[in-house]
C-alpha cells in the first residue's frame, strides 16, 4: 500500500510541534495540546488510538464527541444546500474529509462559502430554523459592506464542550485591515486550493499550530493543481507569505512531500508582498460620507455590530437593510437587527434609542 504524507502524523512528531518530551506521560501530551486550542488533544487522542495505543474511557468519550459534532455539521450542511445549492463547506470541515478514515480531523465550527450577501441570510436564515441559535455577530468588511455572520448554540454538553459555530461568508479572504483587504476568491479555484488559501488566511488571526501541520500533510495527498498555479493563485490572493510560513512551519517537523516544489518556488513572491505591505498606507478618510461607519469601510477597517434583537423565526426580507442611526448604523436582516458602530462600546442610550426606533418604524 502507498505511503501517504498524513501517516507520518504519530504521536512523538504530534510532540515534537507541540513541544513537549516524546517520553512525557500522555496526560501532560494531552495538557499541552489543549493550552493551543481546545481541539487538539482530540487530534492527539486520535493519532494515538491510529497506532494502537489503548485509550481510557474518558478519551473514548472525548473522541465520541468530537466525532458526534463533526457529524451534526455534516447533518447541518446536507439541510443548508437544499436551501442554497451553491453553499460549499470550507477550511476545517472541508479538509476533514480528506483525512484517513481512521483518524480524526477535530472540527470546531462550519465555515460555508457562498456566492453573494443575499445567499448569507437564506443560509443563516436556515441554520436559524434547523437549530436553537442563541447569538449572531456580524461584521461589515469593504466599500460594499460585505457581511460576515457568525451563529452560535449550544452543543450537546455545554460543560465540556464550547458552542457550536457557523460562519457564512461570500469569500473566506478577509484579510488583516489594513495593506490586505477583503478579496474575492480567483474564479474556478478548486475546492482544495480554497482550503488551502482558507488555512493561510488564518494566519491573520493567529499563529500557525500543530492542527494546520497536519492540515498540510493531507493537502499534500490531496490532487493539487501545479506548483506554479498553486504559486501564482496564492499570489494574486496577497497569500504568498503566510503559505511561505505555512509549509516552512510543516517542514521543520516532517516531510511535507509535493509541496516541497510549492515551498521553494514561492519564496520570492512573498518577499515581493512583504515589500508591498511595508509599502502601503491606508487611503485618507473620505469625509464626503455621511457616517463613520460609512468611512471606516471605505477605508478597508472592518465594523462590528451589536445585536438589538435576534429573530427567532427569520423574516421573510431577502437582503439587509441600513440606515445611518447618530454614530452608528442601524443593520436589519432576515436574521435579526443590528447596530453597526466604529466606538467600542454602545452607551445605554444609544442601545435604547436603536430599539425605540425600530419599535416606532414597527408601527
Amino acid at each position: 500500500m502507498t505511503r501517504r504524507t498524513i501517516d507520518q502524523l504519530t504521536v512523538p512528531l504530534l510532540c515534537r510541534i507541540i513541544g513537549v518530551d516524546e517520553e512525557a506521560p500522555p496526560h501532560h501530551v494531552v495538557e499541552s495540546a489543549a493550552r493551543i486550542r481546545s481541539t487538539v488533544p482530540q487530534l492527539v487522542l486520535s493519532a494515538a488510538r491510529r497506532t494502537g495505543a489503548e485509550l481510557g474511557s474518558g478519551s473514548v468519550d472525548l473522541l465520541a464527541r468530537a466525532a458526534a459534532r463533526s457529524g451534526d455539521y455534516a447533518d447541518l450542511f446536507d439541510g443548508v444546500r437544499h436551501a442554497v445549492r451553491c453553499a460549499r463547506v470550507v477550511k476545517g470541515a472541508s479538509l476533514s474529509r480528506h483525512y484517513p478514515a481512521d483518524l480524526l480531523r477535530p472540527v470546531g465550527d462550519i465555515d460555508v462559502l457562498v456566492a453573494g450577501e443575499q445567499d448569507i441570510w437564506q443560509v443563516a436564515s436556515a441554520i436559524v430554523r434547523a437549530r436553537p441559535v442563541q447569538d449572531i455577530s456580524v461584521v461589515l468588511h469593504g466599500e460594499t459592506r460585505l457581511p460576515f455572520v457568525t451563529l452560535r448554540w449550544p452543543p450537546a454538553d455545554p460543560w465540556l464542550d464550547r458552542p457550536m459555530k457557523a460562519e457564512i461568508f461570500a469569500t473566506p479572504l478577509m484579510g488583516n485591515a489594513a495593506a490586505v483587504g477583503v478579496r474575492a476568491l480567483p474564479a474556478s479555484v478548486p475546492l482544495v486550493l480554497v482550503d488551502l488559501l482558507a488555512l493561510c488566511e488564518e494566519r491573520f488571526q493567529r499563529p500557525f499550530n500543530v492542527k494546520d501541520v497536519a492540515d498540510v500533510l493531507v493537502l499534500a495527498d490531496c490532487e493539487l493543481p501545479a506548483a506554479a498555479d498553486i504559486v501564482t493563485t496564492v499570489g494574486e490572493c496577497r497569500l504568498a507569505p503566510e503559505l511561505a510560513e505555512l509549509l516552512s512551519t510543516a517542514a521543520e517537523h516532517c516531510d511535507i512531500g509535493p509541496l516541497r516544489v510549492v515551498a521553494d518556488a514561492v519564496t520570492g513572491p512573498a518577499a515581493d508582498e512583504l515589500a508591498r505591505r511595508a509599502a502601503w498606507s491606508r487611503p485618507p478618510i473620505d469625509w464626503s460620507l455621511p457616517s463613520p461607519v460609512w468611512r471606516w469601510l471605505a477605508a478597508g477597517v472592518p465594523v462590528p455590530s451589536v445585536p438589538l434583537r435576534i429573530h427567532d423565526v427569520p423574516s421573510g426580507q431577502t437582503c439587509a437593510r441600513a440606515e445611518a442611526f447618530g454614530d452608528h448604523v442601524i443593520y436589519r436582516t432576515p436574521v435579526g437587527d443590528f447596530l453597526a458602530t466604529v466606538h467600542e462600546t454602545v452607551g445605554a442610550d444609544d442601545f435604547d434609542a436603536a430599539l425605540h426606533h425600530l419599535a416606532l418604524a414597527a408601527g
